[in-house]
C-alpha cells in the first residue's frame, strides 16, 4: 500500500511539472508571435509599391512614385528656427499628392527641390538668403514655384545647414549658383558682392562640363566629366589662404595618380576619389585635424591616400567609405557612436574622435544611405548591404532604430544619455531603399513594396496624424506601416497648366465605454496645400488657375469603400484600451469589434465610428488579465444602405492594468 501512495505521488508530481512546462510554453508562444512583424497585403502596398525613392528631413517627408507624382506630408516647422514664424508651419499635411511629374527632388531640414521631366527646377520652403532662386519671396513658400534657368536642368545640390546657397547643373553642363554668397561662394566674380544675397540663379563663368558640385559652408568644389577639380570662396587648400571669387582649377592635385571622379570638401577637409579606388585627403593646417582621416607628420596639404579599392564615399563630420569587396570604413567624430566601431565618447571628450580610417565589423555592404547627417547634422547612420539588409548605428535616442529600446524622453543618463548603439544593428531585411534625419525619424522601404517607419512622430514626419499637441515628442521604437491607404493617388483639381490637392482636415479621436461612441470630438480644422506648375500661374504663393478647375466626374459604376489599418492597440491604466488607425478621408466612419476569442465567434462587440477624420478610441470596462481581439473597417451610405469594407488584420492586446 505505501509503494502504490508512492507511485501515485510520483505521477502526481510527473504530470504537475508537465502541466506546468505546458503552461510555461502557451506564455511563452504569445511573446513571440507578438514580436513578429505584420505581413503587408496587398491592399496595404497598393500605392507604396510605386515608390521610387524616399527622403526625410527636419519634419518633412516625400516620396515620389514610378510615375512621377511626389508626395509629401509632415511640417515644415524646421523654419521656425530663423524666425520664419508662420502658425501655417505646425499644421501637419497629411500624405498627399503635392506635385506631378517629378523627375528626382532633394530635401533639406528647411528648404526642398524638385526637377520636373521637362528639365524645369521648382523650389520651395525657406527662403532666407534668396535660396529658392524665385526673386523677391515671402519667407514661407508652401507651395513649389519655377526657378528662372534657361536651360533643362540635370541636376541640383542644395547646401549644408546655415550657408543657404544652391547650385544647378544644367544638361551640358553649365553651372548655376544662388543664394548667400558670403566670401564670394558661388563664384561669381570679383565684381559680386560678398555681403548679399543673390536670389536669382548666377551663371558661374570660367568653368563647363559640370558633373558634380559640393556645396560646404562658404566654399565650394566642382569637377567636370574630364575629371578636373575647381574650387573657390575659402577654399583652403592654397598656401596663399585668400579667398578665390571665380572658380579655380586645383593646383596641388598633381600628387594624386588617376582621374578623379569625385571631390568633397567638409568638416573632414578634402576628399577625392579617382577611377581606380584610391581616396586621397588633405586639409588646411588651421583646420581640426581631428576630422580628417589623416595622423601623420607629413605636409597636411599635399593630398595624401588614405585608402584603396574604394568604390564610393562620403565626406562629413563622419565619413565613411565602401570597398569594392564591401567592407566599411570610418573616421571623424565619434561622439555618439557615429563611427560604428563599438565605442563612443565619454564627458572627457575620449573615443569622440577616430583620428584614421578604421574597418566597421560590418561586411557585404552596397551603400551607405545618404542622409543630411553629412551636412553637420551628428546622429545616426545607416547601410544596406547587397543581400538587401538595412544596419543603423550611432544615436537612438528618438527610437529612430525600431528595435524596441525605449527612447530617451528626457531623463539624463550619464551612462548613454543618446542610447548609442555603437555597433551596427540589423534593423530589416529586404530592404531596397531608406532615409533617416538626425537621431529622430526613419523610413525603408522594402522590396515587396511596404513602406515603414519609426522613431520621432512629431509634426506628422512619419505621415501619422494625431490627437495631442503636434509640437510634443511621440515615439515609435518598434516600425509602424505606412500604407498611404485611403489617400488620393491623384491630384483631385487639375488644369493643364497647374495641379493641386486638397488635404482632409485635423483628425477627431473618440472614447468607447463598453459599446458606446463617445461625445468628445475636436473640431474639424481644413488645411488647404496645392501646387502649382508655372510661375505665372502663382498670387501671392496660391495658385491662379489659367483656365477653371474641374473635378473629375467619378467613373466608377458600383459604390464601393476601401479599408483602413490599426497602427496601435495599447492597455492604458483604468482596464482600458486605445486603439489608433489610419484615416480614410474616402469613408464616411469606421466600425470596430473586438472580443476574447480570435476568431470573433462568440462574445464580440462592436462599436460605430459615424466621423471618419476620428483616428483613435479608448474601449472601457475591460477584464484584466484577459486578451482582447480587435479589427476594424471602414464604412459608407449607399442610399439607404451601408457599404462595408474588408476587416482590416487583427491585432491584440493584454489588459495588465
Amino acid at each position: 500500500m505505501r509503494i502504490e501512495k508512492r507511485r501515485k505521488r510520483m505521477i502526481k508530481q510527473c504530470l504537475s511539472f508537465a502541466l506546468s512546462l505546458v503552461m510555461a510554453l502557451t506564455i511563452v508562444t504569445p511573446v513571440k508571435a507578438a514580436q513578429q512583424q505584420y505581413v503587408p497585403t496587398q491592399e496595404d502596398i497598393e500605392i507604396t509599391k510605386n515608390i521610387k525613392d524616399i527622403q526625410t528631413a527636419g519634419y518633412y517627408s516625400a516620396a515620389l512614385m514610378k510615375n512621377g507624382d511626389l508626395w509629401t506630408w509632415g511640417s515644415m516647422a524646421a523654419m521656425d528656427k530663423y524666425h520664419a514664424i508662420d502658425s501655417s508651419l505646425y499644421t501637419p499635411k497629411t500624405p498627399s499628392v503635392f506635385m506631378t511629374n517629378v523627375k528626382e527632388f532633394v530635401l533639406t531640414d528647411t528648404y526642398y527641390a524638385a526637377i520636373k521631366n521637362d528639365g524645369t527646377l521648382w523650389m520651395w520652403g525657406c527662403d532666407t538668403n534668396g535660396e529658392l532662386g524665385i526673386g523677391d519671396c515671402e519667407l514661407n513658400n508652401f507651395f513649389p514655384r519655377q526657378v528662372n534657368i534657361p536651360k533643362r536642368v540635370k541636376k541640383v545640390i542644395l547646401s549644408n545647414k546655415g550657408w543657404n546657397k544652391t547650385a544647378a547643373i544644367t544638361e551640358d553642363g553649365d553651372l548655376y549658383m544662388w543664394g548667400d554668397n558670403s566670401a564670394y561662394g558661388l563664384g561669381i566674380g570679383e565684381n559680386s558682392d560678398n555681403s548679399k544675397s543673390y536670389n536669382t540663379p548666377q551663371k558661374v563663368n570660367g568653368i563647363s562640363d559640370v558633373s558634380d558640385v559640393s556645396i560646404c559652408g562658404s566654399t565650394t568644389t566642382a569637377i567636370t566629366s574630364s575629371g578636373k577639380v575647381y574650387a573657390w570662396g575659402n577654399i583652403y587648400e592654397y598656401r596663399d589662404q585668400m579667398t578665390h571669387y571665380t572658380p579655380e582649377e586645383v593646383k596641388n592635385i598633381e600628387h594624386i595618380s588617376g582621374q578623379i571622379t569625385k571631390i568633397q570638401f567638409s568638416q573632414a577637409g578634402y576628399t577625392a576619389l579617382t577611377e581606380n579606388g584610391d581616396l586621397y585627403a588633405w586639409y588646411y593646417s588651421d583646420m581640426d585635424e581631428n576630422y580628417a582621416g589623416r595622423n601623420d607628420s607629413e605636409d597636411k596639404m599635399i593630398p595624401k591616400m588614405i585608402l584603396s579599392n574604394i568604390k564610393s564615399y562620403e565626406s562629413g563630420a563622419t565619413s565613411f567609405a565602401v570597398t569594392k569587396s564591401g567592407e566599411v570604413y570610418s573616421w571623424g567624430l565619434n561622439s555618439k557612436g557615429e563611427a560604428g566601431l563599438g565605442t563612443y565618447g565619454n564627458s572627457s571628450w575620449e573615443d569622440s574622435y577616430v583620428l584614421t580610417p578604421t574597418k566597421m565589423n560590418i561586411s557585404n555592404v552596397n551603400e551607405i544611405v545618404k542622409t543630411e547627417n553629412f551636412k553637420g547634422i551628428s546622429g545616426a547612420y545607416a547601410a544596406i548591404t547587397n543581400d538587401k539588409k538595412l544596419y543603423m548605428w550611432g544615436s537612438n535616442f528618438y527610437g529612430i532604430f525600431g528595435n524596441g529600446k525605449e527612447p530617451n524622453t528626457g531623463a539624463y543618463d550619464s551612462k548613454n544619455f543618446y542610447m548609442v548603439e555603437a555597433n551596427p544593428v540589423q534593423i530589416a531585411d529586404q530592404v531596397k531603399n531608406a532615409s533617416y534625419y538626425s537621431y529622430e525619424s526613419s523610413f525603408y522601404l522594402k522590396t515587396d513594396g511596404s513602406l515603414w517607419a519609426s522613431g520621432n512622430a512629431r509634426y506628422g514626419v512619419l505621415g501619422e496624424q494625431r490627437d495631442e499637441d503636434v509640437t510634443q515628442n511621440e515615439f515609435y521604437r518598434n516600425p509602424i506601416l505606412i500604407t498611404l491607404k485611403g489617400k488620393s493617388p491623384s491630384l483631385t483639381v487639375k488644369d493643364d497648366n497647374n495641379s493641386g490637392i486638397t488635404d482632409s482636415g485635423e483628425p477627431d479621436s473618440g472614447n468607447i465605454d463598453d459599446g458606446d461612441h463617445g461625445s468628445n470630438q475636436k473640431p474639424d480644422q481644413g488645411n488647404k496645400d496645392n501646387a502649382g506648375d508655372k510661375q505665372q500661374d502663382q498670387v501671392g504663393g496660391q495658385i491662379k488657375p489659367s483656365t477653371p478647375a474641374t473635378k473629375k466626374p467619378s467613373t466608377t459604376a458600383a459604390i464601393t469603400v476601401s479599408g483602413t489599418n490599426i497602427l496601435k492597440v495599447q492597455n492604458i491604466k483604468g482596464k482600458k484600451a486605445k486603439i489608433r488607425w489610419k484615416k480614410n478621408t474616402k469613408a464616411a466612419g469606421y466600425q470596430i469589434q473586438y472580443s476574447m476569442k480570435k476568431n470573433f465567434k462568440s462574445g464580440v462587440k462592436t462599436v460605430n465610428i459615424k466621423k471618419n477624420k476620428t483616428v483613435s478610441a479608448t474601449i472601457k470596462k475591460l477584464k484584466k488579465k484577459k486578451t482582447y481581439y480587435v479589427r476594424i473597417r471602414c464604412m459608407k451610405k449607399a442610399g439607404k444602405k451601408t457599404i462595408y469594407s474588408k476587416w482590416s488584420s487583427v491585432k491584440k492586446v493584454k489588459i495588465k492594468k
